[in-house]
């Protein structure tokens, strides 16, 4: 058959209870090209085309039709009364290529031993390659009057890479799951007892069970996740709505930029239901622990999101340093963060996002923070000891990109500040008012109206503005305590343009 050697053996029954034609055709090297397909029975061509081989293969084809009975004959036996055709052909890819119809992607380098039959096709083995990822596999494909089973035992990918390429292979649920997680990077893939379903009207359904390892990987769900490091194990499926319960291992991840280790959360979402939870989170962040809980909701589109998140004891000094450059002096001081978050919104709509928390440092070296330490000179305030403790506190709000400080308070026995501010994400541009004095000169925010002109002018008012990574100071006596309560009012909703000073005449 064109260039490719064949081996053609068999009979041919005129008469008697054997088979009417017997026939084995075998090949070394037989090209897949249609002269091939060609040479197929329907039901061979059929599956020929659920594969789309192209390439050369080792083939053994054992064919056999039953005699049957005309109108010039005599019936057939009782044993041979709706016989059918039978074949077995055994199939060794050498490095062809195929693109099967369930998964279109293609898939070079095909090696292995499949075996055809009128039952389906068996894959006893198979290794492919498709760009950088390796594959191994093994299972059963077997088609019904109404539907196509797939069984896979084991499917093994290797240096699987979320590229586009993949996203457009699957079904478009997983497809808008994709969107919404953004996945990138790659992952180690291992699925046992696959099982893929196509009935009538298109109708799919699959279910499997297996782990998914990510290396240096990257999704969204809320915050940016990027340097994913870990692994989910668990079962999934889908029969109208994707459904999983599986349990996520990390050893790393960075959560917009911060440092998260040996993190371990429950991923659950099931049959017919819209939410996908991501509860019992828990992992160590700069030596203190984060946990909490992240839920999706899949009713809008795109989906919602909500999260609460609790830091315990994470170290100031490890978070203040975390995005440091090289060249860049680190910061060392004592110190212990606690905080909260609530956050809403909407996936790839900024402008959705709807959240609270506060942040508490306690017994922290204060003075020798960058930010603090600027103020302090600007303002020409001197410090006995810059080892003193003090404990600060902020309350925030998040409307869409805006960080609405709405109130700053920091309490020592060197000084005190009190004020509000906004930050703008991203860019980072910021306008924060402080009042800064000894603390026994400044109360709290709440209590500042009581404040007599006399104690007021022993205090500063510093304006910082710019950006968190090159901030701008400017500092003025207070001269009226109302004037710069309104401005502590007014900068939790003035609009920040990142890099330029917001000043008011």
């Amino acid at each position: 058959m064109g260039d490719s050697p064949l081996t053609i053996e068999g009979s041919l029954a005129l008469a008697g209870t054997g088979p009417a034609i017997s026939v084995r055709v075998a090949s070394d090297s037989l090209d897949l090209g249609p002269a091939v397909r060609a040479a197929l029975p329907d039901t061979l061509q059929a599956a020929f085309d659920s594969l789309a081989p192209a390439g050369r293969v080792r083939l053994d084809l054992n064919y056999e039709q039953p005699t049957r009975p005309t109108a010039a004959t005599q019936p057939a036996p009782p044993g041979l009364r709706g016989a059918e055709v039978k074949y077995t052909a055994l199939v060794e890819p050498m490095g062809c290529r195929l693109r099967l119809a369930r998964l279109p992607l293609e898939l070079e380098d095909v090696g292995g031993k499949v075996v055809l039959t009128p039952d389906g096709i068996s894959i006893e083995r198979l290794t492919a390659r498709h760009g950088p990822t390796s594959i191994q596999m093994a299972g059963r494909i077997t088609t019904h009057d109404d539907r196509v089973d797939v069984r896979i035992s084991r499917l093994e990918a290797h240096d699987l890479r979320f590229e586009e390429e993949l996203r457009q292979a699957g079904p478009w649920r997983l497809r808008r799951m994709w969107n919404d997680f953004q996945p990138a990077g790659a992952c180690d893939l291992v699925l046992k007892d696959l099982v893929l379903t196509s009935g009538p009207n298109a109708r799919r359904t699959w279910r499997t069970r297996g782990s998914l390892h990510l290396n240096q990987a990257a999704f969204s769900a809320g915050p940016r996740f990027t340097d994913v490091t870990g692994t989910f194990e668990g079962e999934a499926g889908y029969d109208d709505t994707f459904q999983v319960d599986a349990r996520l291992d990390l050893k790393q991840a960075r959560v917009d930029g911060r440092l998260l280790t040996d993190a371990t959360a429950r991923l659950h979402r099931a049959a017919g239901a819209s939410t996908l939870l991501i509860g019992d989170i828990l992992g160590t962040l700069y030596n203190g622990a984060v946990l909490g809980q992240v839920e999706v909701d899949y009713v809008t589109a795109p989906a919602s999101y909500g999260l609460n998140l609790t830091a315990r004891n994470v170290s100031l000094e490890e978070f203040l340093n975390a995005r440091r450059q090289p060249d860049e002096t680190p910061v060392r001081l004592k110190g212990r963060i606690q905080g909260t978050l609530s956050l809403t919104g909407q996936f790839d709509r900024p402008a959705s996002r709807q959240g609270s928390g506060s942040i508490l440092v306690q017994e922290a070296q204060m003075l020798k923070v960058p930010m603090v330490l600027a103020i302090l000179q600007i303002i020409h305030f001197a410090v006995d000891d810059d080892n003193a403790f003090h404990d600060a506190l902020v309350d925030y709000m998040i409307d869409g990109d805006e960080v609405i400080l709405d109130r700053i308070d920091l309490r020592g026995k060197a000084l005190s500040m009190a004020g509000a501010g906004h930050v703008q994400v991203p860019g980072l541009g910021m306008h924060l008012v402080l009042l800064v004095g000894s603390p026994l000169k400044l109360p709290e925010v709440a209590v500042l109206s009581e404040l007599v002109e006399g104690v007021a002018r022993e205090l500063m008012e510093v304006h910082v503005e710019g950006t968190l990574d090159q901030p701008v100071f400017r500092a003025d006596i207070v001269r009226s305590v109302r004037r710069t309560l309104e401005a502590m009012t007014s900068v939790r909703v003035e609009r920040v343009t990142p890099g330029k000073p917001n000043r008011k005449e």
